[in-house]
């Protein structure tokens, strides 16, 4: 009878830089992503409140809150509505949220709730 041999692989010196080779792109996107969410970090509050429009300064707002701060009370922010539109009737919503400080989208709803109550 023959002697049966099992197969054992040969000595593979070059086997480590195989794993190397093939998780370099998971390694370069963990790099980039630390680098991103760094960067994110580093930026200042007063570098993102030195970014307000100027309309919002002459509303008498203050801006949009940074994150996690406190958000702008509802009358605050109708009285700046009524008078930035008090200035210029004409506006457009894009127009007063840059001058009242929010966005688009709120200046539309400040503007149906202004124009929905008695008396305005």
């Amino acid at each position: 009878m023959s002697a049966i041999t099992v197969w054992q692989p040969a000595a593979r010196p070059w086997w480590p830089s195989c794993g190397t080779t093939a998780g370099w792109p998971a390694i370069a996107f963990a790099g980039s992503a630390e680098t991103v969410i760094s960067m994110s970090r580093r930026r200042s509050t007063a570098a993102q409140a030195g970014s307000m429009p100027a309309g919002a300064a002459a509303a008498g707002s203050a801006g949009h809150p940074a994150r996690g701060g406190p958000r702008p009370s509802v009358a605050g922010t109708e009285a700046a509505a009524l008078a930035a539109l008090a200035a210029d009737p004409h506006m457009t919503h894009r127009q007063l949220g840059e001058a009242i400080g929010v966005s688009e989208r709120t200046a539309r709803r400040v503007r149906a709730r202004l124009a929905a109550t008695p008396g305005s």
